[in-house]
């Protein structure tokens, strides 16, 4: 090595965008697996993360996300694009595809998100994307079915309260640890009333 240091500066695993192109206002997931840094952050007002984790983002134009890991060593990045595109292209983008839910619930009560899960996978429901200005995450806990239905042993359920009148989305994503891009992802649009 000509940098002796080298091993020992942070190690950005992977840094990616799932997907990695969205519609107008959609929600890209940025997600990381950084080693040995003291400090991990991401620009564009995301700020400090923890070493590993997944965040979900809605670019409001094609953007390039960087992160940043830092120890004693020294620091190193890397960047991610999510590129926004126009409705009118021959691909339709993963966020078509993927189930959309509508939901309605009134200023000031609890709304509950219930979604067939087996953790015994080691797949696991992850919360990307809320807005907390309209909702607030009361808490996630898992109920097992006392009978497995269509292969699910039991269900994740995440428990929101309205914040206030208006539009909003949530993106709830499956995944697995070892394969933190190829996940299935649910998009729900509530529409909290007075």
């Amino acid at each position: 090595l000509s940098n002796p240091q080298a091993a020992d500066m942070p190690m950005i695993n992977h840094f990616e965008s799932t997907p990695n192109s969205v519609l107008p206002g959609g929600i890209a997931t940025l997600v990381w697996d950084v080693a040995g840094a003291s400090s991990v952050s991401i620009d564009h007002g995301i700020g400090p993360v923890e070493a590993q984790g997944r965040k979900g983002v809605i670019p409001s134009g094609t953007t390039k996300y960087t992160l940043t890991a830092v120890n004693t060593f020294g620091e190193v990045g890397a960047s991610t694009n999510v590129v926004v595109t126009e409705p009118a292209t021959s691909q339709p983008p993963a966020e078509l595809v993927s189930p959309h839910f509508g939901l309605q619930a009134p200023m000031g009560k609890e709304l509950t998100i219930n979604l067939d899960t087996s953790p015994e996978t080691g797949f696991q429901w992850e919360l990307d994307y809320y807005d907390p200005d309209f909702v607030a995450l009361v808490g996630s806990e898992y109920e097992p079915y006392a009978v497995p239905q269509m292969g699910s042993t039991g269900s994740r359920q995440f428990t929101f309260k309205a914040l206030k009148v208006g539009d909003t989305k949530i993106k709830l994503s499956y995944t697995h640890p070892g394969e933190p891009l190829n996940s299935s992802s649910r998009y729900y649009h509530l529409h909290i009333v007075p």
